[in-house]
């Protein structure tokens, strides 16, 4: 046996206690700021397919539609970037 395989086989494991209070509440913390962080896209995604009108639905992807998607592909845009509001020192 080398020397390192012995010192790992007399190393004992410490208990799931001790490595929740050194190294396991990280994990909480960082799973709660992840699911924080990704709520808001979850969210906009699925008001994104449902067709029942704005943001205040309060569902998650109760019913999905793609109807929203279909529009954005065969409806023109009537707004420019450069239209008559735009002030006269960003129109070149």
């Amino acid at each position: 046996m080398t020397e390192i395989s012995s010192v790992l086989a007399t190393k004992k494991r410490r208990s799931f206690g001790k490595w929740f209070k050194q190294v396991g509440w990280k994990h909480v913390i960082a799973w709660a700021v992840g699911v924080y962080a990704l709520f808001p896209i979850v969210y906009i995604i699925s008001t994104s397919l449902t067709n029942m009108g704005g943001i205040e639905n309060g569902t998650l992807f109760g019913q999905i539609d793609f109807t929203n998607y279909a529009n954005l592909s065969t409806t023109q845009s009537t707004h420019t970037c450069f239209g008559p509001g735009t002030p006269s020192l960003l129109r070149r």
